[in-house]
């Protein structure tokens, strides 16, 4: 392809080419559909052979009648020879005594005349039945013509077959376009043009964007690449609520939810990366714009009575809850100065060998003193430690 159509919603791209051949296709279908309707037209209304077989049966009838009228001329010019016969040979018994010699030569000379003009009409026979003889045949030509029809057979055949033809090149124009069409099998917005027109693509290379045409992204379908420090990464779960600041928006947050996590930690930074998906993104957010990322609590109301699945909820061993009911309550380490404080926690009804939901007064990440001394006091400084029962 040499000439693409880039549209800046999407995803497709076109060769103009293929498309002007499509076009030339269409052009020569459509002349061609042309040329049948007026062959078919020429089949169902044979104007001219009608007409060919009507012109040659008035000159066989001209011909016929010409020869009929020669016959009357030729008998009449007969008459009148035998008539100035008679009155020649009567003239001529009479005598040069009777008669005188110069109206005996006139008639002589009318006689020879009117014998020449015979014989003159009769040689036009020939010609007449000449001409009478070509416009039986013409006639029955022009008939046979009529009946079998074989220039406008032919001639319908081939325009059906032209048009079969110019079909078939339209589809195949149509096949080349299709083929130079490529097409990104999500919709979203060109950020990134990885070919030029010419290009070759290629599968299986080295290079990760061998095989890449454009680069797209859906606006309405964003997500925040957010790197975890490892020791933090354990409050963090799929599913758990967060909060989004763009810092060209510093005064807009955007709700969020955890979708996943990559399996593999980044041992440079000391971070686990994790994805979080943003609820209702604005058409001001655009890929690569720096986040902060601020985590939440799990949603309270699916962990109601536990109903939902347990990966949604926030789990504390139950040897680490004092008190029941509205009196339950944890030891917290506070992370800013390490002192002891205790929290009013609210339970849920699930329990998961060992470990019960709280509802209420806990985030992921918070450090609980587990089986705590009873001189223990608010405010006393602490040394924490992460025990895995």
């Amino acid at each position: 392809p040499r000439a693409f159509v880039f549209t800046e919603a999407c995803s497709e791209m076109v060769d103009d080419d293929a498309r002007l051949a499509v076009t030339r296709a269409e052009a020569e279908l459509a002349r061609h559909n042309a040329l049948l309707v007026a062959a078919r037209t020429n089949w169902n209304n044979p104007v001219n052979l009608e007409r060919a077989v009507a012109v040659n049966e008035a000159l066989y009838a001209k011909a016929k009648a010409e020869l009929g009228q020669l016959d009357a001329t030729v008998a009449q010019q007969r008459a009148k020879h035998e008539e100035l016969k008679a009155i020649h040979d009567r003239l001529s018994r009479l005598g040069p005594q009777a008669v005188a010699s110069l109206e005996i030569e006139q008639t002589q000379y009318q006689l020879e005349a009117q014998k020449a003009l015979v014989e003159s009409t009769e040689k036009q026979r020939f010609v007449l039945e000449s001409q009478s003889q070509r416009f039986k045949a013409e006639l029955k030509a022009a008939e046979a013509d009529l009946q079998l029809r074989v220039a406008q057979r032919q001639a319908l055949g081939e325009a059906e077959a032209a048009v079969q033809n110019a079909r078939a090149s339209l589809d195949e124009a149509n096949l080349w376009l299709a083929r130079t069409k490529i097409v990104s099998p999500a919709s979203g917005v060109v950020i990134d043009r990885m070919v030029a027109p010419g290009s070759k693509v290629m599968f299986g290379m080295d290079s990760p964007h061998s095989a890449h045409v454009v680069h797209l992204y859906d606006p309405g379908n964003l997500q925040v690449r957010v790197d975890v420090p490892l020791v933090d990464a354990a409050g963090v779960g799929v599913g758990q609520q967060a909060r989004v600041i763009v810092d060209v928006l510093p005064d807009t947050s955007f709700n969020g939810r955890v979708t996943r996590f990559v399996h593999q930690a980044d041992i440079g930074k000391n971070t686990l990366q994790v994805k979080v998906a943003i609820d209702n993104p604005s058409s001001l957010l655009k890929p690569d714009m720096l986040a902060r990322v601020k985590f939440l609590g799990f949603d309270s109301h699916s962990a109601s009575d536990g109903g939902s699945d347990s990966s949604f909820l926030v789990f504390a061993p139950m040897y680490a809850i004092q008190g029941s009911g509205r009196k339950a309550s944890v030891w917290l380490v506070t992370a800013h100065d390490s002192t002891a404080r205790r929290q009013a926690v609210r339970l849920g009804s699930l329990r998961d060998d060992g470990w019960v939901a709280v509802i209420d007064g806990l985030q992921p990440g918070d450090v609980l003193i587990v089986n705590p001394v009873e001189d223990l006091q608010e405010g006393q400084r602490v040394r924490s430690a992460t025990q895995y029962p």
